[in-house]
């Protein structure tokens, strides 16, 4: 007759060691959240088409490392559905998505936000002789004490 053994009811050693794993991970998400949410809490209200591709490139780099819709939304001070649809609206202008891609992670060091702004510029094609294009300048935000 076999005797049946009691188990014990702590996890073994394997077990911490993945715990440990992930919780690595999740510093190191952290260390890659903390500075995307202390950027785009000041400029939450903001919604110029160069800070919105801005928002879109980075909730899909989040969607990518498995953050969820209302995580992503948390960093950006905004609504999950909001983030549905930022992700699904992919209608902003090429010459925008090409320069935010080219500087955004610059723009997020040096704590800059794209401001969008209507230039008329010549144009021999239109009744008028002028037509609007949608430019930036940057703005650097402060954060007001409380």
């Amino acid at each position: 007759m076999k005797k049946k053994g009691i188990k014990s009811k702590s996890p073994d050693l394997l077990s911490y060691e993945k715990r440990i794993e992930q919780l690595e991970k999740e510093i190191e998400l952290f260390k890659i959240l903390i500075p995307l949410r202390n950027y785009f809490h000041p400029i939450s209200h903001y919604r110029g088409s160069y800070i919105i591709e801005i928002r879109r490139i980075i909730a899909l780099q989040l969607l990518d490392k498995k953050l969820s819709w209302k995580e992503i939304g948390r960093v950006f001070n905004q609504n999950h559905t909001t983030i549905i649809n930022l992700v699904n609206n992919n209608k902003n202008f090429d010459y925008v998505k090409e320069t935010v891609t080219n500087n955004y992670q610059q723009w997020i060091i040096d704590k800059l936000y794209p401001k969008t702004v209507i230039k008329r510029v010549p144009n021999q094609f239109t009744k008028t002789g002028v037509s609007t294009i949608i430019d930036y300048k940057l703005v650097e935000f402060v954060i007001k004490n409380k």
